[in-house]
């Protein structure tokens, strides 16, 4: 279709790999002594990775945004995905180091980070709850296994035993008020956005390996990613200041977390008929009932 932007899920994770991999190059030049010459340089290459893989997000989430015009719980979903790509664009930039270091001071880069990252992440909360309706609408119902609830209770207990002790969060020493509410909003979002993920993930399950399956997966693991790596973090402050080596490995998570959103939106727009296509071999392999209401393409 004229117009569309055509990007490849390999392409999409071949990106984020040069991602990774920039990250692990630069913390382990950092380790060896070379970070005040990568000072300005390193934060821009992050800085670009970044955007890039959140504006592949936003324009492949608007596209496939288009292709549910008959469904509305879908199209809001992936227009919610997409309004949490511009936001984190916004996110990303606030928290460069290169802000911080010629713009502003490091609390009010804090502040803006945390601006955007909190309506970001009610967005993701919002499109994977609308996933939800749009399943069920479709005729697949809701099947939460025991085991799901169980991870759910587990995910949010976790975030609030992290919330009630906030001296290990990394805004805990801002000199804004604000910030501490804005981050503990943000954290909240995740975990429940995380526990919702779960029952996403289940659905990917149900549905095999084809493309819609692996879009809900990363979709789940980019809530999931998020999540469990705070709780990490949050850990191994309560040890003390973090070990270079587990800031590389935390910085390597995080940059595939965020492509996770873009990877997701490459699967389900390279062939956005094969959507509707899985969920009526689910429906069929499930039995149901044929006068139920597909998701629409």
């Amino acid at each position: 279709m004229e117009g569309r932007l055509s990007v490849g899920p390999r392409l999409v994770l071949a990106a984020a790999g040069a991602h990774i991999a920039c990250v692990v190059l630069l913390g382990v030049l950092r380790i060896a002594g070379f970070g005040y010459p990568l000072r300005v340089a390193g934060p821009a290459v992050l800085l670009a990775f970044s955007v890039l893989g959140y504006g592949i997000a936003l324009i492949l989430s608007r596209q496939i945004a288009g292709e549910y015009a008959n469904s509305a719980p879908m199209r809001l979903a992936w227009l919610a995905f997409a309004a949490d790509s511009v936001l984190w664009i916004f996110g990303h930039i606030a928290s460069n180091s290169l802000l911080y270091t010629f713009v502003v001071d490091k609390p009010v880069s804090g502040l803006l980070m945390h601006a955007a990252v909190v309506p970001a992440d009610l967005c993701l909360l919002i499109g994977i709850l609308s996933m939800w309706v749009g399943f069920h609408r479709a005729g697949l119902g809701f099947r939460v296994h025991w085991v799901d609830v169980v991870w759910m209770v587990l995910i949010v207990s976790a975030m609030a035993g992290i919330l009630t002790f906030r001296g290990q969060l990394t805004e805990a020493a801002s000199p804004y008020p604000g910030v501490h509410a804005l981050q503990q909003a943000g954290l909240s979002l995740v975990a429940l956005a995380a526990a919702a993920s779960l029952v996403q993930r289940r659905f990917a399950q149900e549905l095999g390996h084809g493309r819609l399956a692996l879009a809900l997966q990363f979709v789940a693991a980019h809530a999931l990613g998020r999540c469990l790596l705070v709780l990490v973090e949050a850990v191994v402050r309560s040890q003390g200041p973090p070990p270079p080596e587990f800031q590389i490995f935390a910085g390597a998570c995080r940059a595939a977390a965020h492509w996770s959103i873009a990877v997701a939106a490459a699967y389900l727009a390279a062939i956005p008929v094969h959507a509707a296509q899985q969920i009526r071999h689910l429906k069929r392999r499930q039995g149901m009932a044929p006068g139920a209401r597909p998701v629409s393409t």
